[in-house]
């Protein structure tokens, strides 16, 4: 149900997560250059740009926790489909039923990469960088996963 408090406390996550994702944006800029990231270049980085990397995981993790922890829910709850009890998938799955998230497997990959990289980073053997190379490319998946909820928003006409 939506009133004045759920609207305050959707727009204050909406607000963090723009937050997060100019910080993402500008990590991923500051690294664009060294992309794809092999071992060699990851070793030799110096620490200012390995700083951007780490900034860079750590605001994708943030980012899918904030949407997964209180995005999803908020909206199914705006929209009367959400009960305490439901498993993350169920939640998934009734996003995408509603059309809300396109794909649920997009989010699950992203999730999976995103904690393949936080469990196998800094060390640098092959994987790591394989699963690093693939969340900075993974960048617009989120965004778009993002948009897609916010489109669902103003359709719904909950934002403006």
């Amino acid at each position: 149900m939506l009133n004045e408090n759920n609207t305050n406390k959707l727009n204050d996550v909406l607000n963090v997560l723009e937050t997060n994702f100019q910080r993402l944006n500008f990590a991923y800029l500051r690294n664009e250059k060294f992309l794809p990231f092999t071992k060699s270049i990851l070793q030799d980085l110096d620490p200012e740009p390995i700083s951007f990397v780490d900034q860079y995981i750590f605001r994708f993790a943030k980012i899918q926790d904030i949407m997964g922890d209180k995005l999803f829910g908020m909206i199914l709850e705006l929209v009367e489909e959400y009960n305490d009890s439901l498993a993350f998938i169920d939640k998934l799955n009734k996003l995408e039923k509603l059309e809300v998230i396109k794909d649920k497997e997009e989010w699950i990959y992203l999730r999976k990469l995103r904690n393949e990289v936080s469990h196998e980073y800094p060390l640098l053997d092959d994987e790591a960088v394989a699963s690093l190379n693939n969340l900075f490319r993974s960048k617009d998946k989120l965004m778009d996963i993002y948009h897609s909820c916010l489109n669902y928003l103003h359709k719904r006409r909950i934002i403006e």
